[in-house]
């Protein structure tokens, strides 16, 4: 579940709004309408992880934990206008010692999560 959540996530924090299906396999000991019920409940499923990000996105504390850990800067492209890839392999490299040491806080918004999926928050 912890995975199925994740990618709910990110389909609402990059506000996809197409259609969505998660793939299933219904036990091979189903009939058809075993296989329909099977298929509705993955359904079901999608839509009860949809409303958890949804409250887990809306938690001040996971608000603060995104901030902590500088998930806006995700999206921010590592290239200017302008720059090409030879640009960016001209930069010095990183000092890697020190990126290591800041953590990126992703435990405490996974634990976060799983808090909203198993019903404990929010």
């Amino acid at each position: 579940m912890r995975g199925a959540f994740w990618v709910v996530d990110t389909l609402l924090a990059g506000g996809y709004d197409g259609p969505v299906h998660f793939d299933f396999k219904p036990a091979r000991t189903e009939d058809e309408d075993g296989v329909w019920s099977s298929a509705k409940a993955c359904m079901t499923n999608y839509l009860i992880l949809r409303e958890k990000v949804r409250a887990f996105r809306a938690d001040p504390e996971v608000q603060q934990a995104l901030a902590d850990a500088r998930v806006a800067e995700l999206s921010e492209p590592t290239l200017a206008d302008g720059e090409t890839w030879q640009d960016l392999a001209a930069w010095p490299l990183p000092d890697v010692e020190k990126i290591a040491a800041q953590g990126c806080g992703f435990e405490h918004l996974d634990q976060l999560a799983l808090e909203h999926l198993y019903g404990v928050r929010g």
